[in-house]
């Protein structure tokens, strides 16, 4: 009985990565998701999640309706509303995922953006100057500057 179990465990552990690659590489909602998970794209993450619940939610509705007669490609119709059910959690879960992704990311860039600006000032009082006025044009190459630093972590 042990053995069995610690040769389940075995094959678990080995078949696992290679289909969590797969799915990750080939699915197409993960490929959206993968996508839209980058900071760039962030902004787009609320719109993205509600189009995808409203394409997965009416699947998981056809399939899981109980009075059509599929026969023995039932089998099919199992695979596919778990398929859709999982994309359909993934999209839902994307929402909230990616605003708190994006303030955690505008936060970064703002901590970044205001340790930049009083060194500036430091070394702009250690040199006897009047502390600095900051143009937006400044603001947006600072905010720039400190978007590719985070990128390079």
């Amino acid at each position: 009985m042990i053995i069995a179990v610690l040769i389940l465990i075995y094959l678990f552990l080995r078949l696992v990565p290679p289909v969590a690659w797969f799915c990750q590489t080939f699915f197409p909602s993960n490929i959206v998701l993968n996508h839209f998970r980058q900071r760039d794209r962030l902004r787009w993450g609320v719109p993205v999640g509600l189009a995808g619940v409203a394409v997965y939610y009416p699947l998981f509705l056809i399939l899981s309706a109980e009075n059509q007669q599929w026969g023995w490609l039932d089998w099919l119709r199992i695979l596919l509303g778990m398929f859709s059910v999982i994309s359909l959690a993934k999209f839902a879960l994307f929402v909230p995922f990616s605003i708190v992704l994006l303030v955690g990311h505008s936060v970064r860039e703002a901590i970044l953006m205001w340790r930049v600006r009083r060194q500036w000032r430091r070394e702009a009082k250690a040199a006897g100057n009047p502390t600095p006025d900051y143009t937006a044009e400044q603001r947006e190459q600072l905010r720039a500057s400190a978007r590719q630093a985070l990128a390079t972590r």
